[in-house]
């Protein structure tokens, strides 16, 4: 990829995209809250560095190499959200910064969702996007699907549960491999923009839910036949990234 990588948030995305970037051959450096997962990236050979976040400020003890590539995978339920990105970035100076952000931001509720569809303005994520894309830096922010993969799947909270509402509203989910791919081919080629990554197929609640917990051994659920929901189109990454989608949800 051709530059140093830094990470802040090793979560259940952010910890995978760092041991797969690191064995490839990438300079990765983390900052996690965590000292368990700071000792686990440090077991395998990755650079990791403490990071406290407090009142829109973060502090961590590291030299930091300016001009590299900044990738945010930090939950929004972080207090001073915005506040701790606008830090972030005026201490690391990068050259491209990738934002992780969600198909939740968008203010639908109903029908086809795409890039330039409203966005709730009250939400936390749509005030994080607006303070990346008025920055002077190149940046490409990626709004997930429901993240799904080997170890999680949502089929394990509603198994068990029954006549649960909305069971007609579509899903809209996508495989953690595919996000790793993506954020991949987004640092290679220095994307910039807005992309929707989301798998290209919506069964309903219903149907998918219903037949996952078949599928993995799992106490049935069952869904009301009722609800609407939106459909959002994962499109436009597939310009950047031709084979965005390969694993099936």
């Amino acid at each position: 990829m051709g530059n140093r990588i830094y990470i802040f948030g090793a979560g259940w995305l952010g910890l995978d995209v760092a041991y797969d970037f690191h064995s490839k051959g990438n300079e990765v450096c983390v900052f996690s809250r965590s000292e368990i997962k700071i000792e686990s990236l440090r077991s395998r050979g990755i650079e990791a560095h403490k990071a406290t976040f407090f009142n829109g400020k973060v502090s961590f003890a590291a030299a930091v190499v300016k001009g590299s590539t900044l990738l945010f995978c930090l939950p929004p339920s972080i207090p001073y959200y915005c506040e701790t990105l606008l830090d972030i970035v005026a201490t690391m100076q990068p050259s491209h910064i990738v934002f992780c952000s969600s198909i939740g931001i968008y203010a639908s509720k109903e029908g086809w969702v795409d890039e330039n569809c409203v966005t709730d303005t009250d939400s936390v994520l749509h005030k994080a996007e607006e303070k990346i894309t008025g920055m002077n830096i190149p940046f490409a922010i990626l709004r997930l699907g429901g993240l799904i993969g080997a170890d999680r799947n949502p089929a394990t909270y509603f198994s068990n549960k029954f006549d649960i509402p909305n069971g007609m509203a579509p899903v809209n989910l996508i495989h953690k491999m595919d996000v790793m791919s993506c954020i991949e081919g987004v640092i290679a080629l220095k994307s910039t923009g807005i992309f929707n990554v989301v798998y290209p197929s919506h069964p309903s609640r219903k149907e998918y839910y219903e037949q996952k917990c078949l599928d993995l051994g799992l106490p049935p659920c069952s869904f009301q036949n009722l609800g609407v929901g939106k459909v959002v189109k994962g499109d436009e990454i597939m310009r950047v990234i031709n084979d965005a989608y390969k694993h099936p949800i």
